[in-house]
């Protein structure tokens, strides 16, 4: 049960907030802010670090976004869109499959906190009569600053280099973790990490998320933590706003969070029709469609016509769970089956038939930044890092060769019930 006096965590996807910021928790975002010029506030060293590696079950299709601490209703706020998703939050989006050659490397530093005193007295000498804005729900009386690092990266499907990988990520690991200076990499195992497919950041430092390089990332951890002023927000403890108003006599906006088991339902289903959207998008990208209107061009009618009938009733549902939401985090008493607001939707029904439709006509959509394939390839050179990617696939292939099933032209290549997507 919430309690109305309870502080809450967020996030700091917005980092325009201050110590005195005012707070809409019905949408999570941040309002103005309070004049605390006459209110005590103190600062707190913390230089905690926390730096891990983690590995997947290649039959779960885990939430990133929550595994990486952000909170359940901030989630819930950034599916429906009253969140953007930049920085830590934009992992929601992560494009590619999740699989047992994915790992996560995360390092979480907190430098410091920021805080206003818990003081009753000076609340009260500081107590207003009049709201500031009468849509804000919460204060931030707390901001924490640090370092947050989420690294996905995609490990080619060939088991010796990946013991070696995960031999070396073991090793930046505990050096990073136990602060040891002078990161020293050989370059056996620069090139090693060349092996890597891809690599996605995400961090609430910007900057940070522009470096290429995994192993250029780690290089410049240690010494980017000795800096404060390279510290950026990392959570917003908030306060209800009325404890600052306590003379106020009129209405206080209040919030209520989700019952959990609402709020999983609205995110799984959420999630699962992201997550099928992104997949007929990635479909759709130049390079993709080219080849796909040469060899499978019935195939691409078919995504085209999902990704569009999937992408009206996303929408929709989400403009609806907007208002739901709202009225849910004020109090207001719900008349409805929300458990219904997804089920009896004919369009997320004719997602479901559409892709088991093509599972039945056995096709595989191999990704082909997971295989390194690029523009300009020629069949031996996709064929190549094909099979190297995907063993599964390496075997089909050898059976139809054998069976005398696949052509094999000078510049064109064809996998026969396999078409090559670019996701980004």
């Amino acid at each position: 049960m919430h309690s109305l006096t309870e502080t809450i965590t967020r996030t700091a996807i917005d980092i325009s907030g201050r110590v005195g910021s005012l707070y809409d928790g019905w949408r999570d975002q941040i309002l103005g802010t309070l004049d605390i010029n006459t209110m005590k506030t103190s600062t707190i060293r913390s230089r905690s670090l926390l730096c891990k590696v983690q590995k997947y079950d290649m039959n779960k299709s885990p939430n990133l976004a929550q595994m990486i601490g952000i909170e359940d209703e901030l989630r819930l706020s950034t599916l429906v869109n009253f969140v953007p998703k930049i920085g830590l939050s934009s992992i929601i989006d992560y494009p590619y499959s999740i699989n047992k050659y994915t790992r996560c490397f995360r390092y979480h530093y907190l430098d410091r906190k920021e805080h206003l005193f818990n003081d009753q007295n000076q609340i009260e000498k500081w107590n207003k009569t009049s709201m500031p804005d009468n849509s804000a729900t919460h204060m931030i009386t707390e901001i924490s600053f640090g370092i947050d690092i989420v690294v996905i990266l995609q490990l080619p499907s060939h088991d010796k280099l990946v013991n070696d990988i995960d031999a070396a990520l073991e090793k930046i690991q505990h050096h990073l973790q136990n602060s040891l200076e002078n990161m020293i990499i050989a370059s056996d195992v620069e090139r090693l990490f060349d092996q890597i497919l891809f690599t996605t950041v995400y961090s609430n430092i910007p900057k940070l998320v522009q470096i290429e390089k995994f192993l250029d990332l780690c290089r410049n951890l240690n010494q980017l933590k000795k800096n404060p002023t390279d510290c950026e927000l990392l959570k917003y403890r908030l306060t209800p706003i009325k404890w600052f108003f306590l003379e106020y006599t009129g209405d206080v906006t209040q919030y209520f969070p989700l019952e959990s088991e609402f709020r999983d339902i609205f995110e799984n289903d959420l999630l699962q029709s992201s997550i099928v959207l992104k997949q007929a998008c990635s479909r759709l990208d130049e390079n993709t469609r080219r080849f796909l209107q040469k060899h499978l061009a019935l195939q691409l009618l078919e995504v085209h016509q999902l990704y569009s009938q999937g992408k009206i009733y996303h929408e929709d549902v989400i403009q609806r769970l907007q208002s739901l939401i709202i009225m849910i985090r004020n109090g207001q008493e719900i008349d409805v089956d929300i458990g219904q607001i997804f089920r009896n939707e004919p369009h997320l029904q004719a997602k479901a038939d559409m892709i088991s439709e093509l599972q039945r006509q056995e096709f595989e959509y191999c990704n082909a930044a997971d295989c390194g394939i690029q523009d300009g390839d020629d069949q031996t050179i996709i064929e190549q890092k094909l099979t190297h990617a995907y063993p599964m696939v390496a075997e089909k292939l050898a059976a139809v060769k054998e069976s005398r099933q696949i052509i094999m032209k000078q510049q064109d290549y064809e996998v026969p019930r396999y078409s090559i997507t670019t996701e980004k």
